[in-house]
């Protein structure tokens, strides 16, 4: 699949909430036996707080029901905007307030690159980007809102049904699976409606997320940040393919300063 080239920009009413870079490799039993003291050293400056999460997973196959237990660290850059989490078979960089890739590649080559400094993977299992878009009824100032003007056809189907009106409509939520003109690339899209717990306001959900099909080796981490890079691109070309001309005007496009 290929999405049509689009000119970057920026939104005035920016509908991402949330954006996440994943490495999945082998499991490394140091993490798991010694912990992360050395990795902490090298990123405390700007990332100093550390919270250890304990989790339990219970698994059932055809013979026995058994309990695995691990630990995640999740380091919080000084202004809480970028999280970084180490566990025995993956890291991740996720950022809560995103403006530019520039600032997201930072933080992610200082605390990535931290990493594989001590530890080494011969090859990266998983590479993934993932963006989370939530276009809301705030943001569009339509309390009654018809999402298959806004939303492309192909994920708001049965808002345009003519047998179904938007009132029957108590829950949507789908998954689509596709390739990408990217080698060795899948794209996994989460979508459908969600409402704000706190203002009780529906919302549209798109989530994006590109990832490697095959392992990758690992070339000083430059292929890494190169992939990384290409699914960026692709990010944006998914979303403004995702939605309405009518959509992107009131997202309050801008001339993005890079473009």
């Amino acid at each position: 699949m290929i999405f049509p080239d689009v000119d970057r920009c920026v939104y005035k009413n920016n509908p991402l909430i949330e954006v996440l870079s994943q490495l999945r490799f082998t499991p490394i039993l140091s993490i798991k036996t010694k912990g992360p003291d050395k990795l902490q050293e090298n990123i405390k400056k700007d990332f100093p707080t550390l919270d250890i999460k304990e989790i339990t997973n219970i698994n059932i196959t055809d013979l026995e029901a058994y309990q695995d237990t691990y630990k995640l660290y999740v380091f919080l850059s000084k202004d809480k905007n970028y999280k970084f989490t180490l566990c025995e078979d993956f890291i991740s960089l996720t950022c809560m307030k995103y403006t530019d890739w520039e600032s997201y590649k930072k933080n992610m080559e200082l605390v990535y690159g931290a990493f594989h400094s001590l530890y080494s993977p011969e090859m990266y299992t998983r590479v993934g980007l993932r963006y989370k878009n939530v276009i809301s009824s705030d943001i569009l100032d339509d309390e009654s809102v018809e999402w298959c003007n806004y939303i492309n056809s192909s994920l708001s189907a049965c808002y345009s049904d003519k047998f179904m009106s938007k009132e029957n409509i108590k829950d949507f939520w789908s998954k689509l699976l596709v390739d990408i003109d990217i080698e060795d690339t899948l794209l996994n899209v989460n979508y459908g409606s969600v409402t704000d717990t706190e203002s009780n306001r529906i919302g549209f959900l798109i989530d994006g997320d590109f990832f490697t099909k095959e392992n990758i080796e690992v070339k000083g981490l430059d292929n890494v940040y190169e992939k990384l890079g290409q699914y960026k691109e692709q990010s944006y070309k998914f979303f403004r393919w995702a939605i309405s001309d009518e959509l992107h005007e009131k997202l309050g496009p801008r001339k993005h300063p890079n473009s």
